[in-house]
């Protein structure tokens, strides 16, 4: 257990998992698609997608939510500008704020948890001493 809570704060961990997922999605999202894809599948794929994402910049970069939003709509842009060129792909608004409804939706469920955390710990603490 304690090697696990290691890996989890070593934020090179984070970096690297970040940039294979990064490799991964650009794959998928370059390539044909598979026929049987449906709408809501993809959607549903882009929103965990960049919520994945969205984990891994806030855990392995030590940047700004705000900077890190920027960093993933311009990859989220990126996509669809590229997608936008392929003869078997087509760019969508509807992609692009199913990636952001991701990354938002992690930041917003952090942001919860770190709320009732501090709510918890600062009450610990305030009792102990």
């Amino acid at each position: 257990m304690a090697l696990l809570k290691s890996l989890l704060q070593n934020r090179w961990i984070y970096i690297v998992t970040l940039v294979i997922c990064v490799i991964v999605i650009s794959v998928l999202a370059f390539n044909d698609p598979p026929k049987q894809a449906s709408m809501p599948n993809d959607k549903i794929s882009h929103y965990l997608a960049f919520f994945a994402l969205a984990l891994l910049i806030s855990h392995g970069l030590l940047l700004k939510i705000r900077y890190q939003l920027v960093l993933l709509g311009s990859y989220g842009l990126l996509i669809e500008w590229v997608q936008s060129y392929l003869p078997y792909r087509t760019a969508s608004i509807a992609d692009f704020a199913a990636d952001m409804a991701g990354a938002l939706t992690y930041y917003l469920i952090a942001a919860i948890i770190s709320l009732i955390y501090r709510h918890f710990f600062q009450q610990e603490s305030n009792h102990a001493s």
